[in-house]
């Protein structure tokens, strides 16, 4: 299978270029314009890949990539999706993108995993709320 490290670099810094901050480094705080605009892309992501997108009531999204054994117990990868104030352009996404790479791998190989899989974006502040 072959990653592509382009597509990788390029989410990646796509993400971080929506949420700047002026201060130097990555601001992308729930519920501001930056963060719903990284959730639209990470969907669109998501569903470029092939997976099939839902969210929760409480803002989760998850991307499921099936699986040749959908009775098998589902493999759950992922993160969360907003950031410290001035964080880093990796933080939290890196591990959602390098998910959804592994599946854009899977699909363009033509290989599917035996288990299905699942990549969520936890928002963690909403559960926070919710409690």
């Amino acid at each position: 299978m072959k990653y592509q490290v382009d597509r990788l670099r390029d989410r990646i810094t796509k993400l971080a270029s929506s949420a700047r901050a002026p201060e130097g480094g990555v601001t992308r705080l729930s519920y501001t314009p930056a963060y719903r605009e990284a959730m639209g892309l990470v969907r669109g992501f998501m569903e470029e890949a092939g997976m099939k997108v839902r969210i929760d009531p409480l803002g989760n999204i998850f991307g499921r990539f099936d699986g040749n054994h959908e009775s098998l117990p589902v493999v759950l990868t992922g993160s969360h999706l907003d950031s410290v104030p001035n964080g880093g352009r990796f933080d939290g996404v890196l591990g959602l993108i390098s998910a959804i790479e592994c599946v854009n791998g899977w699909k363009d190989a033509g290989w599917k995993p035996d288990r299905p899989c699942l990549g969520v974006i936890f928002n963690l502040a909403e559960q926070e709320r919710a409690r």
